[in-house]
């Protein structure tokens, strides 16, 4: 728990709905509800990894309005439907992980520049968007403090 890692991971599949042009909180909630009712009413889902994806430049941008806006909601599918209209794929590679409690919102932009910290004493350059992935959230606690997230970004060595 808040300690990066270094580690490689294979290509992945997300179906994924996108938030980018949608800011306002209902119609974001809707679109989250909607995504969740046609990823998991699909056989072809084989693991429960959902989360969301933050564009990398909003993240480490010093404007705080933008650091933790997610720009898309994904679900995991399985290869045989990566060519699906609404799939993207994940590339294997490098990526840096960081599992930690808390909520995202209100950490953010600590794990920005935990991040861009290790990135820098390690001779990394980041290279792809966050991935967040609720690992323990508000269906298993009703206390912020005690959620568990997980965000990985890919990186490649300068």
């Amino acid at each position: 728990m808040n300690q990066i890692t270094l580690e490689f991971q294979k290509e992945k599949y997300f179906f994924i709905s996108d938030l980018s042009k949608t800011r306002i909180g209902k119609k974001r909630i809707e679109i989250m509800a909607h995504h969740n009712q046609k990823a998991f009413s699909k056989q072809h889902f084989k693991e429960k990894n959902i989360g969301w994806i933050i564009n990398k430049e909003n993240f480490f941008s010093t404007d705080k309005a933008n650091i933790n806006n997610a720009c898309a909601f994904f679900s995991a599918v399985s290869p045989s439907h990566a060519g699906a209209k609404s799939c993207i794929s994940r590339p294997a590679g490098l990526y840096l992980t960081l599992r930690f409690k808390g909520t995202f919102y209100s950490r953010a932009s600590e794990l920005a520049q935990m991040f861009k910290n290790f990135a820098a004493t390690n001779n990394l350059l980041i290279v792809g968007d966050l991935y967040v992935s609720p690992l323990k959230n508000h269906w298993v606690t009703s206390n912020p403090n005690e959620y568990i997230n997980q965000i990985s970004i890919q990186v490649e060595y300068k």
